[in-house]
């Protein structure tokens, strides 16, 4: 059985000014912030499972269980988690600084626990 994950950005305020509908992921169809997008996305605070990570480029890449593609589980360039574990914490996607992971991703983790 696979890892339950929530799509849960982290929004900053000129993130805020966007729609909803801007607001969502795009799934890729392979692994690599360069492959093709399919025509799903996530909406933000939505749950899916996992049945495959891997490893590129240095970001995890989650695979979503139902078959839709995958998803990266921190922002493009190390911006911090976008994607956390409902029973878990954070897996290490770190900050633009290096640091641990957003306070918002960490704090949506504990909620979630």
């Amino acid at each position: 059985r696979g890892v339950l994950y929530t799509y849960s950005p982290h929004l900053s305020k000129k993130d805020s000014l966007l729609t909803e509908a801007q607001r969502l992921h795009p799934i890729h169809v392979s692994p690599g912030f360069d492959s093709e997008v399919t025509k799903a996305t996530l909406f933000p605070n939505s749950q899916f499972e996992v049945s495959a990570e891997q490893l590129q480029d240095s970001v995890r890449w989650l695979c979503l269980a139902d078959g839709r593609g995958w998803i990266p589980e921190c922002r493009q360039g190390g911006g911090g988690a976008i994607c956390v574990r409902t029973r878990a914490s954070t897996s290490g996607c770190s900050s633009p600084a290096g640091g641990s992971p957003s306070a918002a991703a960490a704090a949506a983790a504990a909620a979630a626990a």
